[in-house]
């Protein structure tokens, strides 16, 4: 996707889906994926706990000299959707970079099941809905600007953190592969039109 990869980078994996979390909120998908090139492409970071967000970070941090940009701790660089699910390919910043990036790069090595996913950014629009599994919750249109990586599960429902390519990610990849013969019997210019889109 055109993104600059640092040498280091520490490569992880997550998946999340359109089930409430905690607060009776769930994420409008069609949204997500409506906005998601300018999520990998111009925004797109990954954030230790939603931090990043200066509502988040507590005052004392700030007095005593932390800023929002320390809890952005790597970069997403894919998404896929499949149902109601979405994956996301990113990476931590390299070793020493960043100190909460060391913190969840141990994390995620001992224990990745304890580590859940949470999108966040600007909300467009909420609206009430009834889920699929017939409880009253809040759907929100976001636009997504970037994926926190949460030590306190705020959504529980089948949403995690992997150092390889889950199923998922791999299945919603292949859901994009088009039916063409081998590229040696495409011109050149055909192909790229063919494949603008992925």
């Amino acid at each position: 996707n055109g993104i600059t990869v640092p040498a280091g980078a520490r490569w992880i994996y997550l998946h999340g889906n359109d089930a409430e979390d905690l607060e009776g909120e769930c994420l409008d998908l069609d949204e997500f994926k409506r906005f998601a090139e300018y999520t990998i492409k111009e925004a797109g970071w990954l954030d230790y706990n939603h931090m990043s967000r200066p509502q988040r970070i507590p005052k004392e941090w700030l007095e005593a000299g932390m800023t929002t940009q320390d809890f952005k701790i790597g970069k997403i660089t894919a998404l896929r959707f499949s149902g109601r699910n979405w994956y996301a390919e990113g990476y931590l910043w390299p070793e020493g970079e960043n100190r909460h990036a060391d913190i969840m790069w141990k994390q995620v090595k001992s224990c990745p099941e304890s580590i859940h996913t949470s999108p966040g950014g600007p909300v467009i629009g909420r609206e009430n809905c009834i889920t699929p599994e017939g409880r009253p919750a809040k759907r929100l249109k976001m636009l997504v600007n970037h994926i926190a990586l949460c030590d306190v599960a705020c959504n529980p429902h089948g949403t995690g953190v992997s150092l390889e390519p889950n199923s998922g990610f791999e299945e919603a990849t292949k859901s994009l592969s088009l039916d063409l013969p081998s590229y040696t019997e495409i011109p050149a210019g055909l192909l790229r039109e063919a494949l603008k889109g992925l």
